[in-house]
Parts: structure tokens; C-alpha cells; sequence
């Protein structure tokens, strides 16, 4: 597939794990580095227009861009993405059947509470991605529910005695 369809796929990747986006993204901009250079800024712009919430997309536009070597940071970002242990990290030092409220779709805690999967999620729908998060997260084994904009205060609302760890008390919560 030529570069620019393959961005263009990714562009309308909706719901899509922004991790795997983004290493998609990292291999079809090495390529685009090559054929046309010059293509890269409005490539990253489209990119980030379609993914404003994906942290990843971000970081390797901005790495991309700003590189002499387009091709090689290209390369070595994808590299970096697929050694990356922090989600494996998070993971182990989350307690056993804890309730996690999270914003939108933050790559890095939703790979850890897949991994997991013993740990409930409660996903405020930000950007518009919190109800495919919640599909995946469910389709993982795991248990989450999206809560409306309208609940977060109350699904961040904790037990006073915290017995040394967070406790979801109520939510709003739709999707189920």
C-alpha cells in the first residue's frame, strides 16, 4: 500500500488503539520520508486532526518533524513504542480489584488494565472515544463501563476511609 493511503486509512482509524496507530503511523511516515519528504508536515497535521486525544501521535509527529533523519526517527519511534514496559509496569502495581476512573482514551492505563483485567474502569466518554475503549477493554475479559460527563464528579467520589487505596462510591453510568 502507498504511504499516503496507508495515512490516510490510519487518518480514519477511529476507536483504534492509539499505540497501533501510531506504529502504523511510524512505518508508513518512514516511507513518505523517502518518496516525499515535504508531505510529512500536512501527513502528521492530518494525523493529529483525526487523533487530537492519542499522546503517541504527538510525540512521533513532533519527533518526525523535527529529526534530520525523518526515515530513521520514523523507525526508531515505532522501535521505542514496541520496547516500551510502562503499561506492564502499571499493571503490576495496581491493586487487586480496584476501580480506575479514566478520561478519554489514555493509551498506556488502558493497556495495563487489559493486561490485568481484574480491575473495573470507568471510562468518562472524552473526544469521543470512551465507548470504544469500553468495548475493548470488555472484549479483553475485563470489566468497564462508560460514565457520562455529567457523573464524573460522582464516580470520583471516594470512600473516606480509604483503607490505603481508591474506591469508586457511585457513578452515573450509560453503555452497559
Amino acid at each position: 500500500m502507498h504511504p499516503i493511503e496507508h495515512l490516510r486509512h490510519l487518518a480514519r482509524a477511529t476507536g483504534a488503539d492509539p499505540v497501533l496507530v501510531t506504529t502504523e503511523a511510524a512505518a508508513a511516515l518512514a516511507q513518505m520520508a523517502v518518496i516525499d519528504p515535504a508531505g510529512l508536515v500536512p501527513a502528521c497535521r492530518r494525523l493529529i486532526d483525526q487523533h487530537l486525544t492519542a499522546g503517541p501521535v504527538w510525540w512521533l509527529s513532533a519527533r518526525v518533524l523535527g529529526a534530520d533523519d525523518q526515515r530513521r526517527a520514523a523507525r526508531d519511534s515505532a522501535a521505542e513504542l514496541d520496547r516500551d514496559r510502562t503499561a506492564r509496569q502499571l499493571a503490576s502495581v495496581l491493586p487487586e480489584t480496584s476501580s480506575v476512573l479514566i478520561v478519554g482514551w489514555p493509551d498506556l492505563a488502558a493497556e495495563a488494565l487489559r493486561i490485568r483485567g481484574d480491575v473495573e474502569a470507568l471510562v468518562v466518554d472524552a473526544g469521543g472515544e470512551g465507548s470504544a475503549l469500553m468495548r475493548r477493554l470488555r472484549d479483553g475479559g475485563g470489566e468497564a463501563s462508560v460514565v457520562a460527563d455529567i457523573g464524573v464528579g460522582a464516580a470520583a467520589a471516594v470512600d473516606p476511609w480509604p483503607r490505603r487505596r481508591w474506591r469508586v462510591t457511585s457513578a452515573y453510568r450509560f453503555g452497559s
